[in-house]
This record gives C-alpha cells, sequence and structure tokens, in this order.
C-alpha cells in the first residue's frame, strides 16, 4: 500500500493544484455559492479515491510482490494479477529471463567446449613429449625427428592460443586490403618442412594483384590450418597441394586443393563441427576434430564463407569466399 501511495503522489498533487485554479476561476468570477463548491470538491474526490481504490485492487498482487523483502515466485505473482501494467511488466520479465536463460545456456555450452578442448589437447600434448623423452634415452639424437614433434608441439600451441583468443575476436581484429599471393607464399613457407617431411609440393596460382578485404593474422590463420589439413591428410603422396585464387562476379574465391585421402560422403554435413573427427580422426589419431571448427568460425565473424567439397580416394577443396 505505501509503495502504491508514493507512486500516486504525483497525481494527487495534480489533482489538488487544479481542484483549487478550478474553484479560484470559478470564485474570481463571482460565482460565491460556497456549498455546492464544497459539494463539487467532495463529489471529484470521492470519484479520484473510487479510481485509486479500482486500480489498487486491481494491481494489488504487483505492489504486494514489489514491496516483499524477500521476492518469491514473482513471476507466478504478478502473471497472476490481471492488470495491465502487471501483464506488461510479466511479459517484460519472461523476454529478460529468457535472453539470460540463453546467455547462461551459452556460457556454459562455451565453458564445456573449452574444457574438452583443453583436456584433448592436453592428452595430445603428451604424445610428442613422450617421444622427445625416449628420443633424449638414445646416445645418437635424430634431429630432424625432434624438429617434426617440436613443430607437432608448435601447431599444437598456436591452435590452443587461437581458441581462447577468438572469444575477444571483436577487440583483436583490423580491416585491411591483403594480398592474396604475399599470404599464401608466407603460409608455404611456415609449413616448409612438413612439405619435405611429408612429400608433398605446394603449388600457388595466383594472380600478383589479388587483394581482398580482411584481417591479414585471422585470415594466415585460416590459410595455415587448410593448408595443414591437406598435407595431413595427402602424406606421402607425392602429389601436389594447389593454392589458387580467382575473381568473378563480384567474389574472391580463394582453395586449397589436395590430392589426398579424402572425406566421406557422410562425413561432409559434419566437419565444421566441434571435436568432430570421422573416418579421417580414425586413422590420424592427432586430430583435434578443431582445425576446421576454427576456421569456420573465424571465416563467419570476418564475414567470409568457407565451402568444402570432397571425394574418397581423390582429395579435397576447400573454398574461402570473400
Amino acid at each position: 500500500m505505501k509503495l502504491f501511495l508514493r507512486q500516486q503522489v504525483p497525481f494527487i498533487v495534480m489533482y489538488v493544484l487544479l481542484t483549487v485554479l478550478l474553484i479560484g476561476m470559478v470564485w474570481l468570477d463571482g460565482y460565491r455559492k460556497t456549498v455546492l463548491l464544497m459539494y463539487g470538491v467532495l463529489l471529484s474526490a470521492f470519484i479520484l479515491l473510487f479510481f485509486l481504490g479500482f486500480v489498487y485492487m486491481t494491481q494489488r498482487n504487483l505492489y504486494q510482490t514489489l514491496s516483499r523483502d524477500r521476492k518469491k515466485d514473482v513471476y507466478e505473482e504478478i502473471d497472476n494479477d490481471a492488470s495491465p501494467l502487471s501483464q506488461s511488466i510479466n511479459e517484460l520479465l519472461q523476454g529478460q529471463y529468457q535472453r539470460y536463460f540463453n546467455d547462461l545456456k551459452q556460457l556454459k555450452n562455451a565453458r564445456d567446449e573449452h574444457t574438452r578442448f583443453i583436456n584433448q589437447w592436453v592428452h595430445q600434448m603428451k604424445t610428442p613429449l613422450a617421444v622427445i623423452e625416449l628420443m633424449m634415452q638414445d646416445e645418437e639424437l635424430d634431429k630432424d625427428s625432434l624438429i617434426e614433434e617440436t613443430d607437432r608441439m608448435k601447431e599444437g600451441l598456436n591452435l590452443a592460443l587461437t581458441m581462447a583468443r577468438i572469444e575477444s575476436f571483436q577487440q583483436d581484429f583490423v580491416i585491411e586490403r591483403v594480398n592474396l599471393k604475399s599470404l599464401a607464399n608466407r603460409a608455404v613457407a611456415d609449413h616448409k618442412r612438413n612439405f619435405i617431411r611429408n612429400y608433398v609440393y605446394p603449388k600457388i596460382v595466383i594472380d600478383e594483384d589479388i587483394t581482398v578485404e580482411t584481417d591479414e593474422k585471422w585470415l594466415s590463420f585460416i590459410l595455415y590450418q587448410l593448408i595443414s589439413n591437406a598435407i595431413k591428410y595427402s602424406a606421402m603422396s607425392e602429389k601436389t597441394i594447389e593454392i589458387s585464387a580467382a575473381q568473378e562476379f563480384g567474389k574472391t574465391q580463394l582453395k586449397i586443393t589436395d590430392h589426398g585421402i579424402g572425406i566421406a560422403k557422410s562425413d561432409l554435413p559434419r566437419v565444421f563441427q566441434a571435436f568432430f573427427t570421422g573416418d579421417q580422426g580414425r586413422e590420424h589419431h592427432e586430430a583435434t576434430g578443431m582445425g576446421l571448427y576454427l576456421v569456420q568460425q573465424i571465416a563467419q565473424e570476418l564475414t567470409h564463407s568457407v565451402e568444402i567439397e570432397s571425394e574418397v580416394g581423390a582429395g579435397t577443396t576447400v573454398s574461402v569466399i570473400f
């Protein structure tokens, strides 16, 4: 009741001021019948009290709920109040609660995904560490094998760092003109030892003047990851991995094509899902299922799109469309 009265104070003050003003105007105009004026004032006051009482009764549940020190079952109590104000507040609260619930669910999914990735990543990092420890026990240390294992660790660390940074993507990107051929040359240079070790050969078919508007650092990760996958799944084939780009119909396509083992048709719709490895993952135990997932997430943030075509035994083509 106190909360209701406090809310009506401006309305009551306005009523008193208007009543005094009206009586003053009538009095100054020469009308001096006091009894009739008092009757009018009392009648209007009665109507005001009746109106305030009606409003309070229709919104009683709302005011009682808001006046409590400890609010329990707020949604249910307000929902039982049939007044338009209570229903509007109820709709607002329900909408806010749904947004809160969705945000909480999204944060929980992100936390679970991050925890699962870290657990899997730590498990996979144990393998190169164990291999390095075994090599150190030998009298003659195989330098090439040591470099191979450190490259695996470096790639794993890069993946984990990207996974952590993507959550704050909006604060960590700059859009600029990027030359695709220069970017491809740097990505191939980063994979130089990987190409040699796996007996596959890069082939860059990109015109010097093809540029796109993107973030160079994030696009570098996309290209690095796609080349890494291409090498992994065409290892020892002694075939080429082609990195090409073309412009048509106002769009630019960057393609990475390998001639490796390919992807099963049934796996193609799921390759961009987190932790999905499919048939390839069963053959290559170091697959995390996060590479293509991160590629698609980053591409979406940059408003690019990623498409994939593959045939088992013939190879795979991944296209980044600007």
